[in-house]
């Protein structure tokens, strides 16, 4: 027994040192090699913990990767600046490219400038699913299912409210539910009950309703 554990231990040495890999277990209780490594293979995070990049799991109560994540995040809240993986929380949140699956209470995927009431940013691109009772999603490409779903991409729920900035005018949305609100420079096609497209001759449809540009 002794020899397994020494062993494991000893390869756990090695391979970080060979991979240029980290091992952490919470920010003030942590256990890296090799020491000052910006990358990670396995975090722990009790409650909290934040590090560069991650190629594997983050596990937690609050996980934060500034920079890359390939792999997968568990937790109550999880933040990645771009995400190639699975996020589970109560709140996931990924601020640049997302390709991959969230799944939660309320997922976000915004700029580090977040709604931008005024339309200045560009919305970023994402190729992902997003499920939640409400989904933020400003990526384009992006799929959300929930109760409420703002933003661009496909939305698939109760109350769509579509949004695109117009630096990316030229893409074209998706909104199947109940109530389906387009905004005023985006091309929408809408599937519900009620559908309003404000630029429209006749602003609101019922069934479906189609949404030309500004």
């Amino acid at each position: 027994m002794k020899a397994f554990v020494f062993n494991t231990i000893f390869i756990l040495i090695v391979s970080s040192f060979v991979l240029h890999c980290g091992i952490a277990l919470t920010p003030r209780l942590t256990a890296k090699f090799p020491l000052e490594t910006k990358t990670e293979i396995f975090r722990l995070n009790l409650p909290y913990g934040e590090n560069q990049n991650l190629y594997g799991l983050n596990v937690g109560i609050v996980n934060g990767v500034r920079n890359d994540l390939f792999g997968g995040q568990l937790g109550i809240a999880n933040g990645a600046h771009n995400l190639i993986g699975i996020q589970i929380g109560a709140i996931n949140l990924t601020h640049h490219k997302h390709a991959g699956l969230k799944i939660g209470l309320v997922n976000f995927g915004v700029p580090l400038h977040g709604l931008d009431p005024n339309h200045t940013h560009k919305s970023e691109t994402g190729i992902g699913i997003s499920i939640g009772v409400a989904n933020f999603e400003i990526q384009s490409g992006n799929i959300a299912i929930g109760i409420f779903n703002y933003g661009a991409g496909i939305g698939i729920g109760i109350i769509n409210r579509s949004f695109l900035s117009p630096l990316n005018s030229e893409d074209t949305g998706l909104n199947i539910g109940i109530v389906n609100i387009s905004e005023t420079h985006q091309k929408q096609f809408q599937i519900g009950i009620i559908n309003y497209c404000p630029n429209n001759t006749i602003p609101i449809m019922i069934v479906a309703n189609y949404c030309v540009k500004e």
